[in-house]
């Protein structure tokens, strides 16, 4: 097991994981039940001040999320003074 409790998989078994007769349901199950849990999470971190500055911490220190914006927004005013328009993707 790895420090965070999951199991390595030996070479060659994605192939046997992927012909599992439990996959395809179990993935429609994890699709269907993404919205109740997207939305039970995001009353959580409207009801908690802990978790907004939790998730303000991470998004401004740990994904440096000011960085990048302030980068797509210098692009992207250097692209609409060039007096054409462009799509950025990234």
């Amino acid at each position: 097991m790895t420090s965070a409790g999951l199991r390595r998989t030996p070479a060659g078994s994605s192939d046997r994981r992927g012909n599992s007769p439990d996959l395809k349901s179990e993935l429609l199950n994890a699709i269907m039940g993404a919205p109740d849990r997207h939305n039970a999470m995001s009353a959580e971190a409207l009801n908690s001040e802990k978790v907004q500055a939790d998730l303000k911490e991470i998004l401004l220190n740990h994904a440096h999320l000011w960085e990048s914006l302030r980068d797509l927004a210098s692009a992207s005013r250097s692209l609409i003074c060039s007096g054409r328009k462009f799509v950025l993707r990234s």
